[in-house]
């Protein structure tokens, strides 16, 4: 473990906050004013493990991205809407946008990489609605759907612990 103090203007600590998440596992993030009352100090206590470990053994993006479409098609086939399928064609999508936006990121810093990331999130957030509305019956990491780390930092951050949580209970 080890903090990271970082000085910035008000408006960036949003996406400073959200930036650290994905690459580390974050605690609290504390706020202060400096002080001239201008800018920000931000205290963030870290972890070195990364993130994007729920992707370590993920399929392909390929294989995911079929594997999603099967399903969605399946449902509107056979009407099968129950809460387990449902939650996971969300997963599935959340994870399909994440991965496809942290890609984006690594390529390139344009519109298309803001677009992926706004995507990811909107899907995160759908998935972590559902989430919290079936009273926890489905989330199974460390922190549930409502906590307001992912308010303060990214949804996305949920679909990876609730992916790899997911992954977890398939093999076992």
């Amino acid at each position: 473990m080890f903090e990271i103090r970082v000085i910035c203007d008000p408006a960036d600590a949003d996406t400073i906050a959200k930036t650290l998440f994905g690459t580390f596992t974050i605690g609290q993030i504390r706020q202060q004013p400096t002080r001239d009352g201008k800018r920000l100090r931000l205290y963030i206590t870290a972890d070195h493990q990364l993130r994007d470990d729920a992707y370590t053994d993920a399929p392909p993006i390929a294989y995911e991205l079929a594997y999603f479409m099967e399903l969605a098609s399946r449902l509107d086939k056979t009407g099968d809407h129950t809460p387990d399928v449902e939650r996971e064609l969300l997963l599935r999508k959340a994870v399909l946008l994440d991965r496809m936006a942290m890609e984006e990121a690594v390529v390139s810093s344009s519109l298309a990489a803001e677009m992926a990331a706004e995507n990811a999130e909107v899907a995160a957030i759908a998935l972590s609605i559902f989430d919290s509305s079936e009273e926890g019956l489905f989330w199974g990491g460390e922190y549930g759907p409502s906590d307001p780390l992912w308010a303060r930092t990214s949804y996305r951050g949920y679909v990876r612990q609730e992916y790899a949580a997911w992954l977890h209970n398939r093999r076992s």
